[in-house]
Formats: C-alpha cells, sequence, structure tokens
C-alpha cells in the first residue's frame, strides 16, 4: 500500500506478517479460554488462510477468528461470514 503525503512524500504501510496476526489473535479473550487443541487448529487455519491470501490485514484476522468461533467452535453460521465478500 502506498500513500501520497502532501503530493510530494510518499510512504508505504506494509501488511503485518504471520507472526504478529498469530500474536494478535492470542491476545483475543475468548482465544485464552479454548483448550489448547481448539487453539492450535485455529492458529493452523489462519496460518493456512494467511498463506491462501485470505487473510492479510490485522482487520482480516480479527474477523478470520470470530467466523472460526462461531462456524467450529459453536457449529453455527457466522453473519460476519455473509458480509465478508
Amino acid at each position: 500500500m502506498t500513500r501520497s503525503v502532501t503530493g510530494s512524500l510518499s510512504y508505504v504501510i506494509d501488511y503485518p506478517d504471520l507472526e504478529t496476526l498469530i500474536q494478535m489473535i492470542e491476545q483475543i479473550p475468548a482465544f485464552s479460554q479454548l483448550p489448547n487443541a481448539q487453539r492450535a487448529v485455529l492458529r493452523h487455519d489462519l496460518v493456512s488462510a494467511v498463506r491462501d491470501g485470505a487473510v492479510r490485514s490485522m482487520r482480516d484476522a480479527q474477523r478470520f477468528a470470530m467466523r472460526h468461533f462461531v462456524s467450529k467452535l459453536l457449529k453455527r453460521s457466522s453473519l460476519a461470514q455473509h458480509f465478508a465478500a
């Protein structure tokens, strides 16, 4: 992503790396309450989503985690899935 400031100055804000996204997800209070096996599944699925390009930003990762929690753990359809596209 390149942004221009006052015409002549520009800067680049890159997407966070995988480790940063994982750390951010691990700080969500609901994540810390999950059993280790479920946390491992969420991490694995997040890594796959980042590699596939489905998750790039912190906002993407937060949405991914919430959709994952609702669909895989609560076994329900998430409204976020309907508005994600």
